[in-house]
């Protein structure tokens, strides 16, 4: 499910989400304002208390791991989330919502020019669900942080034919 919150000023955070996240739920509904990042040096206080507070926090990370074509940038800020409370938590605190955001999953459709000032969240929600299954058709849920090969060759191994195409 695409997921496009637009804020009062003109703001807008998109992500994709199989786990039916959506704006009706409360999710991103306060306004963005958007500061400029400062060194973690010279923070403001309530970032302080943000990263205090949330232990899934680091701060300077590389993410020369995290994107397939191995740029060596890094994040100012940068949490993994495992669990849809995890994302809520991280989504609705105002400290988020006020400094620049990336949800990244493999990294295969990033392209980082310098490093990221504001926070990336790490998608790595797992989990594959067989929702229906005929002679002829199948319907299958994925988390949105699954390994898209290892989907396919969940696939595959079914006898599930169509999914490699989009490989």
């Amino acid at each position: 499910m695409r997921v496009l919150n637009r804020f009062p000023n003109g703001n807008s955070m998109t992500f994709w989400s199989s786990a039916g996240l959506s704006a009706q739920e409360g999710i991103c509904e306060q306004p963005v304002v958007r500061l400029r990042i400062r060194s973690p040096a010279v923070r403001r206080p309530e970032v302080a208390t943000f990263v205090a507070m949330h232990p899934l926090i680091q701060e300077n990370i590389p993410l020369r791991a995290f994107n397939t074509f191995h740029v060596d940038v890094y994040a100012q800020y940068f949490a993994r989330f495992s669990s849809i409370m995890e994302l809520r938590t991280l989504l609705t605190d105002p400290v988020f919502l006020s400094m620049p955001g990336m949800i990244l999953g493999g990294g295969s459709n990033v392209l980082f020019r310098s490093d990221f000032e504001g926070i990336i969240l790490r998608n790595e929600l797992r989990g594959i669900q067989v929702v229906s299954e005929t002679d002829t058709c199948f319907m299958v849920d994925a988390a949105a942080g699954e390994n898209w090969h290892q989907f396919v060759l969940y696939c595959i191994e079914r006898g599930w034919a169509g999914v490699e195409n989009l490989s």
